[in-house]
């Protein structure tokens, strides 16, 4: 069994190498990859909630450079989704990516991501992690570009500038604890600082790679035009794994958090809720809109585990399980509304959700569950979140109130957010049929999102969760939320209001106008829902707000390309120019000297005789001297 760890790290590996390096023949390389991700996700199954197991192959006395694995209850939950979440989107590239562009490379791409997060999920030593984490970042950077260079280029430039960060800060702590094993490791006091030197560059590379302020301007920009199962993955699934995963050995297991530091780690958040969701409210691309919701679900992950208090950070675990589900159904449900069509924008293109209820439904339950309507997932992850921040006002925390209402204030504009998306599908009326392995990923993604809110104590909290954290009973809770009760209170009241309505005798369909403050609506008055907030978007006070939002005032990737440039020209002077300049100088010396000595040599014996007097005279005022 413990040897089977090394093989949920080598089957994506060894699968992505067959797909990249064997010869095309139509269903080969599907066949690989299919079998590569349905085997880790068996294998994943085998290790769910096992006791401690440790694998440890010593490599190198230096630096204590070990290959040591480690699962706990912890990994073991994250990678049994990550690796569910990876063979899904396998499924549903099998008919999405077939003919398209760099098909060998996608999937030699997309297992290698899997199994490099499964990597730093497993690993017990620093560097191993760094090792994984920064290819990693080289496989998303492949990934990327399969969308434009442009788009890879930019996330290159802020997630690997971040990264470079992240890796002083792991070196920092590496040196300042003296350990590489993770398991081993004792948590460092804010107080010393290099200690808060560490802490805040380990931070940047995590906040980087989920996508939070201020490095989240390389998320969008992806959006635009990568695959959609590469946006379901990437900032769908295996970032927020990998990103959350550090950010909890972070704060709970790598340094002792102080008060100021988690009010600074709230504001983060509260930035990076309000402002990605502001964006999105605005936003008429589809893709750039669902970014913008993925980086929202960021925020809340890092504000329900910066508090301390265990619902807050059972809540964060339990909306990772939810954001992930919903993110990823999301994107893949753009993917099938796509079409043919390469315009993005909402109310251009051309879905064929209006026709298959296997799209339709799934997103209108996706989009149910990010706003947080109940009985969905979100609406329970976020209840716990919420607890935890009232919890941590009685505990003494004086700004609770404002972190709790932004928060809920985000949750209203994702409602909205969402809702820009529904009524402008279906469009075009033209059946097309669909492959079901474009729509049961779908419904397995939409399925757990019902169940996972509906069945919330019985099977998320008390299978996932509390192995992990321990909670209070649920009696002592500020606020006890009854799911299933409330469902088939939800059930009832629809049914109710079905039987109320045809036995009222009234016609069943109506054809009426549409009236707006008891006018009729004109057709000059009548406004896209894409567009519905145009209006807050003009307001000459909000463009500069919008300007640090979107990344134009701290363009990290701008700031990165500019200092790359100094370095450049500083490398270029002292690795090029000045060996050459030090070079010429010795010419121009030797040039000069041996000119001197030339024009000395005038062949006439008294002038020889005289420098030799003089040179004489020199020196026996020297020996005098002595």
């Amino acid at each position: 069994m413990v040897r089977h760890m090394l093989w949920l790290i080598a089957l994506p590996f060894l699968g992505g190498i067959l797909t990249l390096v064997f010869p095309y023949r139509r269903g080969w390389r599907e066949a690989i990859a299919f079998i590569a991700s349905l085997y880790t996700f068996i294998l994943s199954l085998g290790f769910f909630q096992k006791p401690y197991l440790s694998l440890k192959v010593p490599l190198s006395s230096l630096l204590s450079f070990n290959f040591e694995l480690r699962v706990d209850v912890f990994n073991s939950f994250l990678i049994f989704f990550a690796s569910l979440i990876g063979f899904l989107v396998i499924l549903y590239s099998l008919i999405y990516y077939r003919g398209r562009e760099r098909e060998r490379e996608y999937y030699a791409c997309i297992l290698g991501s899997l199994g490099a997060v499964i990597g730093i999920l497993l690993s017990d030593n620093l560097f191993l992690l760094l090792f994984f984490w920064g290819f990693l970042l080289l496989l998303f950077y492949s990934l990327a570009t399969l969308g434009s260079f442009d788009s890879g280029k930019r996330l290159l430039t802020v997630v690997g500038g971040a990264d470079i960060l992240f890796l002083l800060g792991i070196i920092i702590l590496y040196f300042q604890t003296g350990s590489s094993r993770i398991s081993e490791l004792s948590p460092l006091p804010l107080s010393a600082g290099i200690n808060l030197l560490a802490f805040y560059l380990i931070l940047a590379g995590i906040l980087a790679k989920l996508g939070a302020f201020p490095f989240h301007s390389w998320l969008p920009k992806l959006c635009e035009d990568a695959p959609a199962p590469v946006l379901a993955l990437l900032p769908g699934a295996l970032d927020k794994f990998a990103g959350v995963y550090l950010l909890y050995r972070l704060l709970f297991n790598f340094f002792q958090v102080s008060p100021g530091v988690t009010q600074f780690i709230l504001a983060i958040s509260a930035i990076t809720i309000f402002g990605s969701l502001i964006l999105a409210f605005m936003e008429s691309n589809l893709f750039r809109l669902l970014g913008y919701l993925s980086i929202s679900s960021s925020g809340y992950l890092i504000l329900g585990l910066a508090l301390k208090s265990s619902l807050a950070n059972a809540g964060a675990l339990f909306y990772l399980l939810g954001t992930t589900l919903w993110t990823t159904g999301m994107f893949l449900s753009a993917g099938s509304m796509e079409g043919t069509s390469p315009n993005r924008e909402i109310d251009r293109m051309r879905s064929k959700a209006t026709l298959s209820p296997f799209i339709l439904a799934p997103l209108v339950i996706f989009g149910l569950s990010v706003s947080a309507i109940p009985p969905f997932t979100g609406f329970f992850a976020k209840w716990m979140i919420y607890q935890g921040l009232v919890e941590a006002g009685k505990e003494g925390m004086r700004t609770w109130i404002i972190w709790l209402v932004i928060a809920m204030f985000g949750s209203a504009l994702t409602i909205g957010s969402f809702f820009k998306i529904v009524p402008s599908t279906g469009k075009e009326r033209q059946y097309v049929s669909i492959a079901w392995p474009l729509w049961l990923p779908l419904v397995v993604l939409a399925t757990l999102s019902v169940i996972f809110g509906i069945f919330a104590y019985p099977l998320v909290l008390d299978t996932f969760i509390q192995p992990v954290i321990k909670l209070p009973a649920v009696q002592t809770w500020v606020g006890w939320w009854q799911p299933i009760l409330s469902t088939w209170m939800i059930i009832l009241g629809i049914f109710l209001g079905f039987l109320m309505f045809f036995f009222s005798g009234r016609a069943i369909l109506r054809v009426t106008g549409a009236y707006i403050g008891g006018e009729e609506l004109k057709e000059r008055l009548k406004f896209p829902s894409p567009h519905y907030s145009s209006t807050f978007q003009e307001w000459e006070s909000t463009e500069k707000m919008l300007n640090v939002l979107r990344g134009k005032t701290l363009d990290f990737n701008a700031w990165v390309g500019e200092w790359g440039k100094f370095f450049y020209r500083l490398l270029y002077v002292f690795l090029d120019r000045l060996p050459d300049y030090f070079w010429q100088g010795i010419a121009l010396l030797s040039r000069f000297t041996g000119r001197m000595v030339s024009r000395l040599h005038t062949g006439i014996l008294p002038t020889y005789v005289t420098w030799g007097l003089f040179i004489l005279f020199i020196l026996l005022l020297w020996i005098g001297r002595g």
